[in-house]
């Protein structure tokens, strides 16, 4: 029994892997987002369209980096995400259905946790690492409300709990110091 520890912790010990995490962080920043609904078939909003101006939100969360060849790398994220939209509304009475000339702001708060994974490829230029970034992400809506002119507004539950979507950017990296 002695003998088959011995071996078995010389095959671990002796067995040894590369670094799979080659970096790691946080992340944080602003968001902007808008909405464009044409048509909904919902209680609140039938045959409604609008085109919400843009809503600015935070964006928060970590990532983990990959590298496994030169100038390419794979990345993780999981992020915290504010989206939605905001207008200005015109306002409507039952005497006066063509607006009373004033309006109301009517603001969309969508909230979502995000997970990406990205393909990162690097070209170097000049001692800056110039990447791109591609691949797949997956929004579970966490919470979403309205608010009209700063009070609640009951009614859009309605809206997909699960996006999934393909991401691209870009970007540039250098060292400061070694």
């Amino acid at each position: 029994m002695k003998k088959l520890i011995v071996v078995y912790l010389f095959i671990l010990v002796s067995t040894s892997f590369s670094q799979l995490i080659s970096n790691y962080g946080f992340k944080a920043g602003l968001t902007a987002s808008k909405q464009k609904w044409e048509y909904s078939n919902n209680q609140y909003f039938h045959e409604f369209t609008t085109d919400l101006d843009y809503k600015y939100g935070f964006n928060c969360g970590v990532f983990v980096e990959s590298s496994s060849v030169p100038l390419f790398d794979v990345v993780a994220e999981l992020n915290y995400i504010q989206k939605g939209g905001k207008d200005k509304l015109d306002k409507t009475l039952a005497d006066s259905p063509d607006g009373s000339g004033e309006t109301t702001t009517w603001t969309v708060h969508l909230n979502y946790n995000n997970l990406s994974l990205f393909a990162k490829p690097k070209l170097r230029v000049l001692g800056v690492n110039i990447y791109f970034l591609l691949g797949p992400s997956y929004d579970h809506n966490v919470a979403n409300y309205s608010r009209v002119d700063g009070e609640n507004f009951e009614g859009i539950d309605f809206f997909k709990k699960d996006l999934f979507a393909i991401k691209f950017g870009a970007g540039s990296e250098f060292n400061i110091s070694n």
